[in-house]
């Protein structure tokens, strides 16, 4: 019990007092504990967005080999990596692709590939997936197989590749693992492309991740010469190719 009349002021002094020094720790408690909700919600909405971003959803943020996100950036890079400039050779290799595609076998769809180098025609081909019942037995990989056989190496990086349709990804994995120089397409694949819609062709997490598997990306030339290889197919097969540029498959967007 208090002893005097001072005593309870000198206590209610002390009160107020660890009070008051206390004030300033539980403000700075409380905008320590804001800081961290409002960062972590921040978080969440940017992954929320990152994992979103491409249409109908996508990889996780950070996979190297992703659906592109329609952004700034990615038209951006898009861009850059089609902005290399065609050439006469360039003009003469695709139309002899697009002239071997009119030849592929009955029962076969019309797609053509070959390798050069320095203006020479080292290997091409024509898709073989009916004939020999594999479905690995894409044009591009029967072609870059025979240039690797013929120079008695894996790796092709003087060489460029043309092709009547964009790759696929299983085709651009082996394009990116020989080290091929360049890429000159035709017709784009909306739905199944290793560059305009799978970033394969130019994605560069490969070769840092794996420089000894995958060389740097290739030299892209796009859309080259498409008018005369939609033709082929619009030819070959005409209510086929309405279907497929119906559903967006292939070929320029109408």
């Amino acid at each position: 019990m208090p002893t005097s009349i001072e005593e309870p002021s000198w206590e209610i002094g002390n009160i107020v007092r660890t009070e008051a020094a206390a004030a300033p720790r539980q403000a700075n408690l409380l905008a320590t504990l804001v800081h961290i909700v409002l960062g972590s919600v921040s978080s969440l909405f940017a992954y929320v967005q990152t994992r979103f971003s491409a249409r109908g959803g996508g990889q996780p943020a950070g996979s190297g080999i992703a659906r592109r996100a329609v952004s700034t950036k990615a038209a951006a890079k898009l861009l850059a990596m089609e902005a290399a400039p065609a050439n006469s050779i360039d003009y003469a290799m695709m139309r002899r692709c697009i002239e071997l595609s009119k030849e592929t076998p009955k029962g076969e769809l019309p797609f053509a590939a070959l390798v050069s180098q320095d203006g020479r025609v080292l290997a091409e081909s024509n898709n073989s997936v009916v004939r020999d019942c594999d479905v690995s037995r894409h044009a591009e990989l029967i072609a870059l197989s025979n240039v690797q056989n013929v120079t008695g190496s894996r790796r092709l990086r003087g060489c460029t590749l043309y092709t009547t349709v964009e790759p696929c990804p299983m085709c651009s994995f082996a394009i990116r693992e020989t080290g091929i120089g360049r890429v000159v397409y035709a017709i784009r694949s909306q739905v199944m492309g290793g560059h305009s819609r799978w970033s394969i062709l130019d994605d560069h997490q490969l070769n840092r991740a794996m420089p000894v598997y995958f060389a740097p990306p290739p030299e892209i030339v796009a859309d080259f010469c498409v008018a005369e290889a939609e033709k082929v197919w619009k030819d070959r097969h005409p209510l086929m190719w309405r279907m497929i540029k119906a559903r967006g498959c292939l070929g320029r967007a109408p």
